[in-house]
Order: C-alpha cells, then sequence, then structure tokens
C-alpha cells in the first residue's frame, strides 16, 4: 500500500513511541474487549502491528487471526507473543484478504481503516471484510475525526524529545504534514534524530530517519455510505472506549458495523 512507506524501517521505535504519546488511544482494547467477551467466538484482527491489542483478544476469544502487511511488524509480534494454539498469523494487504474461515468479530484499531486514501480501495476492503463476517458476526472499528483539518505545516517543528531505555538513545521528533483539502488526506513526514549514549551500541553515532504516513479523514455520514456500498450497516456508534455518546472532543468514534 502506497501510503505506509517505510512501516518496517519504523518497528523499533513504534511501541516504544505509542506508548509515550498514546495515553487516550492504549484505552481502546477495553472496548474491542468488551464487545467480544459477550459473545466470544472467533477474531479477525486486521491491521494487528506488533500485537498490542491481539494479547489481550487471546484473553477473551476463542481463536484469533491476525493480518498485518509489514513482515517486522509481524516477527516483533511472534517475539512478544510466542506460538499460542488459537493464534494463527497472515501477511497480507488487508484489501486483498483472502481467507477460508468467517469470523464472529473483526476488528481494525487505530484508525487503520483510514490508511485507505481512496473510496475504491474503502468499498473493497469492506466488501472483503464481509466476505469473512459470520451471518450474526460484527466488524470493529475507530476512526479519528481529527485527520486532514488543520492547516499543512511543511516546515519540521519540534514534537518531543525522549530517551529511549532499549534503544540506550537520545531521541528527538520532529513532524510535518501537508494536508490535501480536496481528498481530504493529511500526510506527514516525522523525523527522528536519534542520539546513542551506550559505548556498546553506537555511542555518540546519530542517526537520521524519516518516517512518512498518511491518513483520510472519514465523516460520519460517509461511513454509513461506504457500508452501504459495501452491502454492509453501520449498527451503533460510540464516542468513546467506554461505550460513551459522540461528543465535539471525542478523540474516536466507534463504529459497530454488520450485515443487513
Amino acid at each position: 500500500m502506497n501510503n505506509t512507506f517505510n512501516w518496517n524501517e519504523f518497528v523499533e521505535l513504534y511501541d516504544w513511541e505509542f506508548d509515550i504519546m498514546c495515553d487516550e488511544q492504549k484505552h481502546d482494547v477495553e472496548f474491542y474487549q468488551s464487545m467480544i467477551a459477550k459473545k466470544r467466538g472467533s477474531v479477525l484482527e486486521i491491521g494487528c502491528g506488533t500485537g498490542r491489542i491481539t494479547q489481550h483478544l487471546l484473553v477473551v476469544a476463542d481463536y484469533v487471526t491476525v493480518v498485518d502487511s509489514a513482515p517486522a511488524f509481524l516477527e516483533k509480534l511472534i517475539d512478544k507473543l510466542g506460538e499460542q494454539p488459537k493464534l494463527e498469523i497472515v501477511r497480507s494487504d488487508m484489501r486483498d484478504i483472502d481467507l477460508p474461515k468467517r469470523y464472529d468479530h473483526i476488528i481494525m484499531s487505530y484508525s487503520t481503516f483510514q490508511y485507505l486514501l481512496t473510496t475504491e480501495d474503502q468499498v473493497k476492503t469492506l466488501q472483503r471484510l464481509k466476505k469473512h463476517l459470520s451471518d450474526d458476526g460484527q466488524i470493529l472499528l475507530d476512526i479519528s475525526p481529527f485527520i486532514a483539518i488543520a492547516e499543512s505545516q511543511l516546515e519540521y517543528i519540534p514534537y518531543y524529545h525522549h530517551y529511549h531505555e532499549v534503544l540506550k538513545a537520545n531521541i528527538t521528533m520532529l513532524t510535518s504534514y501537508r494536508i490535501d483539502n480536496d481528498e481530504k488526506i493529511q500526510y506527514w513526514k516525522d523525523k527522528y534524530i536519534i542520539n546513542y549514549t551506550d559505548e556498546s551500541i553506537k555511542k555518540g553515532q546519530i542517526e537520521k530517519f524519516v518516517h512518512h504516513l498518511a491518513l483520510r479523514r472519514v465523516e460520519i455520514e460517509e461511513m454509513k455510505q461506504l457500508c452501504q456500498m459495501a452491502n454492509l450497516q453501520v449498527k451503533q456508534i460510540y464516542g468513546s472506549y467506554d461505550h460513551g455518546i459522540i461528543k465535539k472532543d471525542s478523540n474516536n468514534w466507534f463504529f459497530v458495523i454488520n450485515h443487513y
């Protein structure tokens, strides 16, 4: 997928950065756990990354299949979770997923759906999910309402400076982004300056790394229309991980989608 660019190169920073930046987002696991615990069953997790949510799904589900397109992230997931009898790991682009099973729950967390940058890809992916959804199953996904609503920031600006205990390095991150208002897409270029402090790990060396990503804004009514185009329906929308109503300052919209 051309908008994910260099995810594999970013794998060593991904979990660490999530922990220091995403205090609110990390509670999403509580939403997914609660929705699955009601009837357990099988789970298909799309865009599983390094297994942040997967490890909690295994507690409440009978069987979990995880899918990601980045091999380095799947390797990290295996390192974290090891071999488990009720865990299946699949490498695939979410637009092309084709498995011989149907699932009671399909999850796309942390704005994964917004990596799809065209209506064609959005509908195609929803149709793929529908094919893998059991008759009374549910698709659970969250959308960030704050994508592509600001002005472009083309020059790098400082975002954070933190110490990475595992890498033994001080890391400075600077961010820049371009907004395509016509397509409702936000393109990021995040620069990481990694200054190693341990003699055994490149002491005094400085590495620079630029991570690229892009997300598309999806409005509530637009999501309903996309689901209709895929012969699905939005059953419920929550404005918080604890099933609250949607508010102006809601960081996430949690969608519950099923068959007509």
